[in-house]
C-alpha cells in the first residue's frame, strides 16, 4: 500500500483547509496509508474527526526548525508521495526537500492573491515540485505559466445532498473567518443599503477572527438591528437547512468551499466574482448571482432581488442542488486516485 504524507500547518481550527485536509485524508485512507504532519495538533485535538487509520504527527517549532525536523522524519518514514497543503509560505519552504521525494503542492489559495515576493520566489522554486494541484481552472493557468505540471481537483462537499429547501425562511447567511480577505465589511456595507426596507429579514454572519470588533463597530455605527455576528458553530448543517440563501463577499479565494456547502443544501448563492472559484461554482442568474468584485451596490441589488422574488429563490434552489452533485466526495476521491496511481 502506498504511503502518502500530508504536510499542513495546523489541524486545530474549524476552517476550510482543515476541513478539506481531514475529509481528503479520511477518503483516501481506504486506499492508501495516510499520515498528516502538522505543527500543533495531535489526533485527539483535531477540529474535524479523522478515521482511526489516519496517523497524525506533530512537529513543532518555527518554520526553519519545522523544515529540518520534517526532513529528518521523512528520511526515516520514506513516503511514496508528499503532499503540501499550501496557504502561502509552506510550499516554498518544503520545495527545498531533497529531489528524491515525489513532492506535490496542493494550492488552497489563488496565486494571484499572494504577496509579490512569494510569487517571485515561486517562479524559481515551484519547478522543484513533481505535481501542482489547484482548485480552479483559473489558478491552473497561472501555475502553467511557471512551466509546472498542473491538474485541477475540485474540493468535495463534506455533506450529503439535502433537497429540502426552506422557502419560508427569511434568514440570509454568510460564513468564514472574520478577516480582510473574506470581505464582511463589504457585505455589511451592502446590507446597510437595504436593511431598513426589509426589517423582517435578517443577515447572520458565522465565524471568528481578528476583525470581529471592527465589524461589530461598523454594524453599530450603521444602527442596524437585523444583522448579527454569531461566532463559530459546530452545527452549520442546521444553519444551512434553515436559511433562505447564502452570500459570499470575499475579495479573493482559493475556491469558495462555503458556496458548494450551501448548494449542497439547495441554497441559492450570491458571490463577488473574485479570483478564483466563484465563477466555476455559480452559473450567473441560474443557481445564483455573480457580482462584480467589490461592487457593493451590485451586491445589495442582488440580495434585494432574491428577497423580493420567491419564485427566483425556488428556481435557483433547484439548480443549486444539481450543481452540488459535481462536488461529491466520490468524484473528488476518484480524481485523486487517478492522479496518485
Amino acid at each position: 500500500m502506498k504511503k502518502i504524507i500530508f504536510i499542513v500547518n495546523s489541524l486545530k481550527h474549524r476552517a476550510g483547509i482543515e476541513r478539506v485536509v481531514s475529509l481528503l485524508a479520511n477518503e483516501l485512507s481506504h486506499y492508501y496509508e495516510i499520515e498528516i504532519i502538522n505543527r500543533n495538533t495531535s489526533f485527539n485535538q483535531c477540529a474535524f474527526p479523522l478515521n482511526e487509520n489516519v496517523k497524525v504527527k506533530v512537529i513543532s517549532g518555527i518554520l526553519p526548525t519545522f523544515f529540518f525536523s520534517v526532513k529528518e522524519y521523512l528520511s526515516m518514514t520514506k513516503p511514496d508521495i508528499i503532499i503540501i497543503h499550501n496557504m502561502g509560505r509552506l510550499s516554498l519552504l518544503m520545495s527545498l526537500l531533497p529531489k528524491r521525494y515525489n513532492l506535490w503542492s496542493f494550492e488552497h489559495v489563488s496565486r494571484e492573491s499572494r504577496p509579490k515576493w512569494i510569487n517571485w520566489l515561486g517562479k524559481i522554486l515551484y519547478k522543484r515540485f513533481d505535481q501542482i494541484i489547484t482548485l480552479t481552472h483559473g489558478d491552473k493557468i497561472e501555475y502553467e505559466k511557471l512551466d509546472c505540471n498542473v491538474d485541477v481537483v475540485f474540493n468535495p462537499t463534506p455533506y450529503e445532498l439535502v433537497d429540502n429547501y426552506n422557502v419560508a425562511s427569511k434568514s440570509i447567511i454568510a460564513a468564514g473567518r472574520l478577516t480582510h480577505q473574506k470581505g464582511f465589511d463589504l457585505l455589511i456595507s451592502a446590507w446597510a443599503l437595504i436593511a431598513n426596507k426589509y426589517p423582517d429579514w435578517r443577515l447572520d454572519i458565522y465565524g471568528e477572527g481578528i476583525d470581529k470588533q471592527k465589524l461589530k463597530d461598523q454594524i453599530d455605527k450603521a444602527n442596524m438591528n437585523n444583522i448579527h455576528l454569531l461566532g463559530s458553530t459546530i452545527d452549520m448543517e442546521n444553519v444551512y437547512k434553515n436559511a433562505s440563501f447564502f452570500v459570499m463577499s470575499s475579495r479573493y479565494e482559493g475556491f469558495g468551499m462555503v458556496l458548494i456547502e450551501a448548494q449542497t443544501f439547495a441554497l441559492p448563492t450570491i458571490s463577488f466574482d473574485c479570483p478564483y472559484g466563484p465563477n466555476e461554482i455559480i452559473t450567473n442568474n441560474e443557481n445564483g448571482y455573480l457580482v462584480e468584485n467589490g461592487n457593493i451596490e451590485q451586491l445589495a441589488a442582488s440580495i434585494e432581488s432574491l428577497i423580493l422574488s420567491e419564485s427566483k429563490r425556488i428556481s435557483m434552489s433547484k439548480k443549486a442542488i444539481e450543481s452540488a452533485k459535481r462536488f461529491s466526495k466520490k468524484n473528488a476521491t476518484t480524481k485523486w486516485r487517478c492522479l496518485l496511481k
